[in-house]
């Protein structure tokens, strides 16, 4: 069994994560098993997809208590890409959809201020982007503003509490949440596991904070 739990809720690109982990020495394992889940030291919520698809598998799975109670122990979580966004109150895709409310804000649509202006500028957007970091926090350690990071993305996070902000980007004239830090909770929009080596720098601060890596 892995200190760390990879979870696997039907839409995730699952295998870029744990090769992720495999690089940089965080011993993992790929499971919806809700007792491994509760046992390991740290918990990562990858994903790509429909957020309502999202909150149902985890849902069938009976997982939703698991996460938030190991949210609730003080152990780490680190969501990336739809597992930023179900850690917030809800999404507005297709309808609303409640989520795992671990951190307050909700997930909307991608949407230009000047539509005509940025009408160039596709959604989703898929592609690198610069990030800015505005909380100090040793998961960004060795790593600097404006540091390229690839995203695919249509919705984001709008946070309630903006000292839960991490970094932001820029799309078109949209300021875009593209990670966000809550005591034990880290989490980003854009994936580190595609993002060369600033993406697995993170990896590795995120397994070093919590103590997370193979012995």
């Amino acid at each position: 069994m892995g200190k760390v739990v990879i979870l696997d809720f039907k839409l995730g690109n699952l295998h870029s994560v744990q090769k992720a982990c495999d690089v940089c020495n965080i011993p993992a394992v790929i499971t919806s098993n809700p007792s491994e889940v509760d046992a390991a030291e740290g918990l990562i919520l990858p994903g790509v997809g429909a957020y309502g698809e999202a909150m149902r598998n985890l849902h069938d799975l009976k997982l939703i208590d698991i996460i938030k109670n190991f949210a609730m122990s003080g152990r780490p979580i680190f969501g990336i890409c739809i597992g930023l966004q179900l850690l917030l109150s809800g999404s507005s895709e297709f309808g609303f959809t409640e989520g795992l409310n671990l951190i307050p804000g909700k997930v909307d649509k991608l949407k230009f201020k000047d539509d005509d202006k940025f009408k160039t500028f596709r959604i989703p957007f898929i592609g690198w982007n610069t990030v800015n970091i505005v909380k100090e926090s040793s998961i960004y350690s060795g790593l600097k503003s404006k540091n390229y990071y690839y995203f695919v993305h249509s919705f984001s996070g709008i946070l309630e509490d903006k000292r839960h902000l991490s970094s932001y980007c820029f799309y078109g004239d949209l300021k875009v949440t593209s990670s966000v830090e809550h005591d034990n909770i880290f989490a980003t929009q854009f994936h580190p596991e595609k993002s060369g080596e600033s993406g697995l720098q993170i990896y590795k601060n995120w397994a070093e904070k919590y103590n997370l890596n193979e012995c």
